[in-house]
């Protein structure tokens, strides 16, 4: 596993909530002479480790009732935060993706 490619999702992490999108670009980059299975298989392994990663929070953003958007992380086993967003994923044949395409969004307690 590449350590900086880690630290630095994390330290995305720190600074704002990020969508699927963003961690895949910032995998891409570290990535980008490497085949599409090549790729596929990194990411697959970081979402796993931030998955297992206790001060990642993963979930979506929702609208409530004063309008305002929020972040609600999801209260699911790590087994079922991974395949959750693998799934999603995999409905998109995955494929590179743009920003909105897949609304799982990933942040860290350590603010």
């Amino acid at each position: 596993m590449n350590e900086k490619l880690k630290i630095e999702i994390l330290d995305n992490l720190k600074e704002d909530f990020i969508g699927f999108w963003m961690i895949y670009a910032i995998i891409k980059d570290y990535y980008i002479d490497s085949s599409k299975e090549k790729l596929t298989s990194v990411v697959v392994d970081e979402i796993n480790y931030l998955c297992n990663t206790s001060s990642v929070r993963i979930g979506e953003m929702q609208e409530k009732a004063d309008g305002k958007v929020y972040f609600v992380p999801w209260n699911l086993p790590t087994e079922e935060k991974f395949e959750k967003i693998i799934s999603a994923w995999r409905v998109k044949n995955f494929k590179e993706p743009n920003i909105g395409d897949i609304e799982i969004y990933f942040t860290t307690t350590d603010w």
